[in-house]
């Protein structure tokens, strides 16, 4: 078989061709980069609409500072240590402290690169740490949502109240009126 030689004008041609097929892969190779991009961010929004404040709290390490509804509830800031449906506790510098989802007005410090869902089905590991306050008799102060601040001892958590000694009395208190319950340093 013989091989036949390109004459310049067809080299030429060939080579032209070449380098308009090069560009045409190349900017269909952009395209497609361009448009998985697209997808991949339209993806992430999608996963953090999905994103409730609990699972970015979860989701965040390092302090958070919480502001609550009324300023006459102090500012509170700390770590997570335990989450719960309505409620998180908090490591302070000089207390744990459980604080109700319900009467947080502003958090600063959440991760903004939390996107993914946790499962709901996880432990409420608020009670655990609730369970703790009673078995070591720690005292505890509480704010309560109406502006009344109680100090005593949980004695007994129940679904969906506490009941805790303050003044030689039982006092139940039902949990979505605690704003925010200090564990206090020492223990009676």
């Amino acid at each position: 078989m013989e091989k036949h030689k390109l004459s310049v004008p067809e080299y030429s041609v060939l080579s032209q061709a070449n380098q308009i097929l090069a560009a045409a892969a190349e900017e269909i190779s952009i395209e497609e980069r361009i448009e998985k991009r697209l997808e991949i961010t339209q993806l992430i929004r999608e996963q953090q609409e999905d994103v409730d404040l609990l699972d970015r709290i979860r989701n965040t390490e390092g302090h958070l500072i919480i502001l609550l509804k009324s300023e006459m509830f102090p500012t509170i800031t700390g770590e997570v240590r335990f989450t719960g449906k309505e409620f998180l506790v908090l490591n302070t510098n000089n207390s744990e402290e459980l604080v109700n989802l319900n009467f947080v007005e502003i958090i600063d410090g959440l991760d903004q690169k939390a996107i993914f869902r946790i499962n709901n089905s996880q432990v409420d590991t608020t009670l655990l740490w609730l369970k703790n306050l009673i078995d070591n008799n720690r005292s505890v102060q509480i704010w309560l949502s109406s502006g009344k601040s109680i100090s005593g001892q949980i004695i007994r958590h129940n679904s969906d109240h506490l009941d805790v000694v303050a003044n030689n009395k039982i006092r139940v208190i039902p949990m979505k009126s605690i704003v925010l319950l200090r564990s206090l340093n020492e223990a009676n």
